[in-house]
């Protein structure tokens, strides 16, 4: 974003990050090269995220220890399932999400719109039917799950999870989920 002809002054040293959120305050979509590799929008604000998550260019999204709650996860969750939305990598550590929080983030992972690859739920209150919320969502996803790496929650605490997997790591029942 850097090299845009038309970038104030005082964004010429700055980050990506830094930019989009000088102009989510402006509540603008910058016009941003399609074949950029990618964006990453670290922010505490829910309404900055919503607004990131709404550009293409935006990749990684890291909102950890932003007081999202539940009602900030399921905010989150639902913009996850537009077609528009291209979040590869999300971190939401730390949030005071609980079970029905992670119920909405299962939702949306199991949503075929969804492309997260890496979901960080550590520092939260997710407990065991939390895990299963998330676990029993991507298992009914209609296509094959993204979802590589999934952090804060142990998958191998499900009821319903095959038995092979009982001693496996997250990745590697997230492998077997998505084939």
């Amino acid at each position: 974003l850097r090299k845009c002809p038309n970038l104030p002054t005082k964004f010429q040293n700055a980050n990506n990050a830094t930019i989009l959120t000088h102009l989510a305050s402006f509540h603008l979509v910058p016009d941003i090269d399609k074949e950029q590799k990618g964006t990453t929008v670290e922010t505490k604000d829910i309404k900055e995220a919503l607004e990131a998550m709404k550009n293409s260019a935006v990749t990684e999204l890291n909102v950890s220890y932003a007081y999202l709650e539940d009602d900030g996860a399921e905010q989150i969750a639902q913009a996850l399932q537009h077609s528009d939305c291209q979040v590869r990598k999300l971190n939401m550590v730390g949030n005071d999400i609980s079970n029905v929080g992670a119920e909405y983030m299962g939702r949306a992972l199991g949503h075929q719109n969804c492309l997260v690859t890496s979901l960080q739920l550590g520092s939260n209150s997710i407990d065991d039917t939390g895990t299963e919320h998330i676990y029993t969502s991507i298992a009914k996803r209609s296509t094959p799950s993204p979802l590589k790496e999934l952090s804060g929650v142990d998958l191998r605490k499900c009821p319903n999870l095959p038995t092979k997997f009982q001693n496996a790591n997250n990745a590697t029942i997230l492998t077997h989920l998505a084939s």
